[in-house]
């Protein structure tokens, strides 16, 4: 049970029901042995899904399981990818998970840069395609 101090209880009851209805979806996708691969998208959104990763993973990542059932995406173009697949794999490592990870380069890097510049924050992404591909 997923409950978040920051959202009300009308919100958390709402979250309570994805998270209900998103582990049938594990539950289905483990009864036919395929992998599920969560996607990543905007880095406003990103924190929600891998929150939402780790939920699932607590429960179908167990070594009992067999898995790793659901996996995480980890866009490298981000600055910040390097270190959060650090802290993922070593959380994982402590809580016995087995850790599924998807990379991918990024497919929004043009968005991401012109947001970040319309808000007047830093850069997230990576300057260029070799730091990228570190």
């Amino acid at each position: 049970n997923l409950r978040l101090s920051c959202l009300s209880a009308d919100q958390n009851q709402h979250l309570q029901a994805s998270l209900s209805r998103l582990h049938r979806v594990a539950q289905h996708a483990r009864a036919q042995h395929v992998r599920l691969l969560v996607d990543a998208e905007y880095t406003f959104i990103n924190p929600a899904l891998s929150l939402l990763v780790a939920a699932l993973a607590l429960r179908w990542n167990r070594p009992e399981e067999g898995g790793p059932w659901v996996w995480n995406t980890y866009q490298a173009y981000l600055k910040e990818t390097h270190k959060r697949l650090e802290r993922d794999a070593e959380a994982a490592h402590k809580a016995g998970l087995a850790f599924g990870v998807k990379l991918v380069r990024g497919a929004y890097l043009d968005k991401e840069r012109a947001m970040t510049q319309l808000q007047g924050k830093e850069d997230c992404t990576q300057p260029d395609y070799e730091a990228t591909s570190r």
